[in-house]
Formats: C-alpha cells, structure tokens, sequence
C-alpha cells in the first residue's frame, strides 16, 4: 500500500512480531517482554547496546521496543536516506541476538514489576485486572511482564526456545513510513 505523504520529512521503521504474553505458557509468563528487553543488548553485528544505538543515532534514529499480550514492536525513527541502516540494525537485532546480560535485564524487570502492585503486593494495574475478569486461566489473562516468580525462574534456555519458535519470517510484519511520491 502506497499513500503520498510530500509533507512528510523523516521516516518510521517498525517491526512487528506475533508473541506476546498470549504465546506464552503460564510457567514462563513474561519470556517475550524478558526477551524484549534481552534484544537490545547486542547481536552479531552490533555486540552491545552501544553499537546499536549509536549504528541507528547517526541515521537520526532510537531504537525502541514494547511488548504487548499478542505482539512485539521494535521500531525507530530514522532520515529518510537512512532506512538501509535501521533494517540492518532492526534485522540484526531479532535474528542474530547475544541474548546477554541476563541477569540485569531480570533485576530490570522485576522492578518494573512493581509498578503494578501495590505496598502489599496486590496487582492494581486495571489492565491487568480486566484482563484477568475477562480471560481467567487463558494466556491473554496473564500480565505481560510476568510475575516475580515467572522472571526469576526464566533462564536463557527458555529464551531461546521463545525466540526460535516465535521470531521467523512466518510471524514478522515489516512497516515502512517515508515521503514518498505518488506512483506515475
């Protein structure tokens, strides 16, 4: 699909994965948004968070991610003449990652976590709660960043089963938003 945008004057990258909290079994709620944040510390081609910001920050870009309970995105803004070096990076990213620092993204996490809770611990997020009303046992009733119990007993062998069933072309929407021209 093609619409003229001549006003526009920087352009969007985003990559969209079907995996989110739905695709996930009740012993690992909370791999893919563990995984999320895992993607962003290195690949093959860009081997710590460093390379890979400042790959995508001289092309007047940042990258991005979030996690939702039926998708991922990971996505940056970029120059227009620059999108060569976000589909490296956004590439490298999801199919070549070092999944390192495990453990930092784990403490990362479980601090987010608590944003969710309150002083006793009780789950007050709404969506949370409507989710768990609506959908009980089934996976979409289930937090997207997991529970503490879930985060602390993922391990990388968890990760990368997540990744390798989940992260291929089969589920991989690629979207595209630049100045572009109207077709002659």
């Amino acid at each position: 699909v093609t619409a003229p945008t001549p006003g526009l004057h920087s352009a969007m990258l985003a990559l969209y994965v079907r995996a989110g909290s739905r695709h996930e079994s009740a012993a690992e709620n909370g791999v893919s948004h563990l995984l999320e944040h895992l993607l962003f510390r290195g690949s093959e081609g860009f081997p710590d968070s460093v390379a890979m910001n400042a790959a995508v920050e001289a092309a007047g870009g940042n990258l991005n991610g979030m996690t939702a309970r039926d998708h991922g995105c990971f996505y940056t803004p970029l120059h227009p003449r620059a999108l060569a070096t976000g589909l490296e990076v956004l590439g490298d990213l999801l199919r070549r990652p070092l999944l390192q620092d495990l453990e930092v993204e784990r403490e990362i996490i479980l601090e987010e976590i608590l944003d969710e809770v309150d002083a006793r611990g009780r789950d007050v997020d709404p969506d949370n709660l409507v989710k768990r009303l609506a959908f009980g046992s089934h996976p979409l009733g289930m937090k997207i960043a997991g529970t503490p119990a879930t985060i602390r007993a993922l391990g990388l062998p968890a990760v990368r089963r997540h990744h390798a069933r989940l992260y291929g072309g089969r589920n991989l929407v690629l979207a595209e938003a630049r100045p572009v021209r109207p077709p002659p």
